[in-house]
């Protein structure tokens, strides 16, 4: 295959594959939510490995939001090395364990752990439903159709980041029919801001990128941070937006790029922080919901349309970013299937 193809295939063919996964995840409502139910759990620990630690900050963030629970997200090595920093002892806990693979060493040792000590549940979303990490599960929520051959993440992350806002929805008691609309707005945004995306990525006139978001969308600054990174070795950093003024702004000059992920609830002070950093010298792109006439400081925006719930919005934020990153990639002349120094599946053998 040429250089490149098959993570410019992987990323374009996310609005179909997010289609079978919604037809696979309806099926699995009724007994996921008897199963969350009926357990009664105190609290929920998301827990993953690099982007799938990402993918667990914006989901404990959602599954928050629409339980009122206790949840948050923890990589899988501090569940495993310290655990009493991560549940508190005797609470009843689902610990949602997240891997493309589900054989990444760190995981499948944390959780081992915590089914070995009867800690608590264990649901796993993975890309492999014949893994190790699958077979530890009480119950699972798989998509193999989105598996990839490249070693960066971009439709098996955005499809498990479904199937947790899914989750999210089930538990929450929410309107599951407007995730049907999601492939559709995913194929627009691919279709109208492609030429946009390559701009950009082919920009080599920048050399530092630097994502803002908020909440939920936190989580999914860093996985843009990560792709980016990984992809075109390239200088990328993720920051909640008004933590960026503490510090991190001071590496900001005409050669940076700041691409801010506005939410509706923040969205004033987001766009201040952005304002303030194009006064210093940065090209600033914002992306967000009901954007059109409200952000002509701007250097440029990507509009996701109508707002919809909180709870399906964040995945949305993902394709362009991506092919950011692939376009960027091929101009610098390196090969995005393949980054450099990682492998698709992190085994130690120490663990």
């Amino acid at each position: 295959m040429s250089r490149g193809s098959a993570t410019l295939k992987e990323i374009l063919s996310q609005p179909e594959i997010w289609r079978i996964t919604l037809e696979k995840f309806y099926p699995h409502v009724m007994s996921l939510k008897g199963f969350f139910d009926q357990n009664k759990f105190d609290a929920v620990v998301f827990t993953g490995c690099g982007s799938t630690y990402y993918l667990s900050l914006a989901a404990a963030s959602l599954l928050q939001e629409v339980t009122h629970s206790p949840v948050q997200a923890k990589p899988a090595s501090e569940l495993l090395f310290f655990p009493h920093l991560s549940y508190l002892k005797g609470a009843n806990i689902l610990v949602v364990a997240v891997s493309r693979s589900g054989e990444t060493s760190e995981t499948i040792s944390a959780i081992k752990k915590i089914k070995n000590s009867h800690l608590g549940k264990v649901l796993v979303i993975t890309c492999n439903s014949a893994s190790s990490l699958a077979h530890l599960a009480d119950y699972l929520l798989y998509i193999d159709e989105a598996q990839e051959e490249s070693v960066a993440q971009t439709r098996s992350f955005s499809s498990m980041m479904l199937l947790a806002q899914a989750f999210a929805g089930v538990v929450g008691d929410k309107d599951l029919s407007l995730l049907n609309t999601l492939p559709d707005r995913c194929h627009s945004l691919l279709s109208t801001y492609a030429p946009f995306a390559k701009d950009v990525g082919q920009d080599l006139s920048t050399n530092q990128f630097f994502f803002l978001g908020n909440g939920y969308l936190y989580g999914i600054a860093c996985e843009a941070m990560l792709k980016m990174k990984e992809m075109t070795i390239s200088h990328s950093e993720a920051y909640h937006f008004l933590e960026f003024r503490h510090g991190p702004m001071s590496m900001v000059d005409e050669k940076s790029i700041v691409i801010g992920l506005i939410s509706e609830q923040a969205m004033r002070q987001e766009l201040e922080v952005l304002s303030d950093m194009r006064k210093l010298g940065a090209k600033t792109i914002g992306l967000g919901f009901n954007l059109d006439g409200k952000i002509d400081f701007l250097h440029a925006k990507i509009n996701l349309g109508e707002t919809l719930s909180d709870w399906i919005e964040p995945i949305l934020y993902l394709p362009i970013l991506q092919l950011m990153g692939y376009f960027r990639s091929m101009e610098k002349g390196f090969n995005p299937d393949r980054p450099n120094n990682l492998e698709a599946v992190v085994k130690l053998s120490t663990l």
